[in-house]
């Protein structure tokens, strides 16, 4: 497994990617639509940073800021 793969991001990090609101990017956890983990507690997604760049198509959202993300 790559050291990319290992990573994740908070939903907070997909919407700021996305702009995508916050509240849409917890719906796309939620239901599936962007898989996702949960945190120990159960209270929190995870999203793993593949998954990002995979799914930019969500509801006709492109990343963006695809520079930045290469930090993670």
């Amino acid at each position: 497994m790559s050291q990319r793969a290992k990573r994740f991001l908070t939903t907070e990090e997909v919407a700021a990617a996305m702009n995508a609101p916050l509240r849409t990017v917890q719906h796309w956890c939620a239901t599936g639509a962007l898989p996702c983990v949960r945190t120990p507690g159960g209270r929190e997604w995870r999203i793993p940073i593949d998954v990002l760049r995979d799914r930019a198509d969500l509801a006709g959202y492109a990343t963006n800021r695809e520079a930045e993300l290469e930090g993670y």
